[in-house]
């Protein structure tokens, strides 16, 4: 956040407030998320209250929604799938997230986007629901402009319209509506530099490796190995259950599963291809995890149906079933409190050594990657009062010489 920090005192001291808010930062327009902190930094002189208060709603509703689609599925189960569903979206790594300001605008995203899709979904029964895919080209917009990897939901607007074979003029008005917001959303910036990065066939093997890893979180944030074979097989799953729906009629249902599956398949893609550390290292942010709420669920309402005709004849075994999911997420949410334990831990040492002066490569990672910027931010952070829980005192970089003279 320290950039848009600076960009916000560098907005008050020039007079522009809209060039604040719809400036790209990288690759991303971010007006809810950049108005969050304007609004902290001039009322509450920087508390990140806002941001954790509008995160903490946006995964309730997130939550909220997919757990009634959850139940809308199959009446009959319905509770205990919608039992699953929250689980699965109050995961450990997600409301962990809530905490982290900078994590803000993946659950905003998140929020929109399964709001935009339940809604064309609705919108999809109707071959003249003008209005309702009028609300729902809305939520993508409002989704688009949370995070860069919610373009991914033009398309599969798209696609919704034409799989559920709605009026031809309301195709044609969806298809415009995404282009042009698409267009204007992507005037002014630098595409073309990161679409030729890591096109060799080492960069693509590595694009592919982060690709599945993004699909293994939280999993792969505790084991790499485990992380990327339950991304494979996730991967495996949804391109399966798009290639057996994809050409046959569906219904609101399957439409909706089928179109928060491609969501965050479409956001692993855009998060491999825009990482531009990704010929370094592979190294998934846990704070992904929220846009991948959409494709568990997803693969979950596509399956309620066998989930029922097995009930109907063999209900001990999908019960024994359900309670071993249970289980297993709740493993899971232990593995991955434990690890953003150690997260949280590291991060704050790391933060307490950079106050102290001392400067380490970590810190490029969880500080800024330019540190001489982060401490002239920091400088003026202190001099206008905002965020001080965070600055802290900080103290002049120590030199090498000094680091060698101390050693023991």
């Amino acid at each position: 956040m320290v950039d848009l920090i600076d960009d916000y005192f560098r907005a008050v001291d020039q007079g522009t407030p809209i060039a604040y808010l719809l400036d790209p930062h990288n690759f991303h327009r971010l007006p809810w998320f950049r108005g969050l902190i304007a609004l902290d930094m001039s009322m509450l002189h920087g508390t990140g209250l806002p941001l954790v208060i509008s995160g903490v709603l946006c995964l309730t509703g997130t939550a909220v929604l997919l757990m009634k689609e959850a139940r809308r599925a199959t009446s009959k189960l319905g509770t205990p799938l919608m039992i699953l569903a929250g689980m699965l979206v109050f995961l450990t790594a997600n409301a962990a997230g809530v905490s982290v300001p900078a994590n803000t605008p993946h659950l905003h995203a998140t929020f929109f986007s399964t709001l935009a899709l339940i809604t064309a979904a609705s919108a999809s029964m109707h071959g003249h629901d003008w209005r309702g895919w009028a609300v729902a080209i809305v939520c993508a917009a409002a989704a688009s402009l949370s995070l860069a990897t919610a373009l991914v939901l033009w398309p599969i607007l798209v696609l919704m319209a034409l799989h559920a074979r709605i009026s031809w003029q309301l195709t044609c008005f969806i298809c415009i509506a995404a282009s042009a917001f698409c267009v204007a959303y992507m005037t002014g910036q630098p595409v073309g530099t990161s679409l030729q990065q890591g096109l060799d066939p080492h960069g693509l093997l590595k694009a592919a490796e982060y690709f599945f890893a993004y699909l293994g979180l939280p999993w792969v944030r505790g084991s790499r190995l485990l992380g990327e074979l339950l991304g494979v097989a996730l991967f495996a799953a949804s391109v399966s259950v798009v290639l057996w729906y994809g050409f046959r009629r569906t219904d609101r249902t399957q439409r909706l599963a089928l179109g928060m599956i491609l969501f965050s398949l479409g956001s692993g893609v855009l998060a491999a291809v825009g990482r531009r550390d990704i010929a370094l290292e592979i190294d998934v942010p846990v704070r992904y995890a929220i846009l991948l709420a959409p494709l568990h669920v997803g693969l979950l309402l596509l399956s309620a149906p066998t989930i029922l005709r097995i009930w109907n004849s063999r209900p001990r075994l999908v019960t024994q079933g359900m309670l071993a999911a249970v289980a297993l997420l709740m493993i899971q949410q232990v593995m991955v409190a434990i690890v953003a334990v150690r997260a949280a831990e590291r991060s704050q040492q790391t933060i307490a050594l950079y106050q102290q002066g001392e400067r380490t490569p970590e810190m490029l990672q969880w500080i800024f990657p330019d540190l001489d910027r982060a401490a002239a931010v920091y400088a003026e952070m202190r001099r206008r009062g905002v965020f001080l829980q965070w600055v802290g005192e900080l103290k002049d970089p120590i030199s090498p010489e000094t680091h060698r003279n101390t050693d023991p």
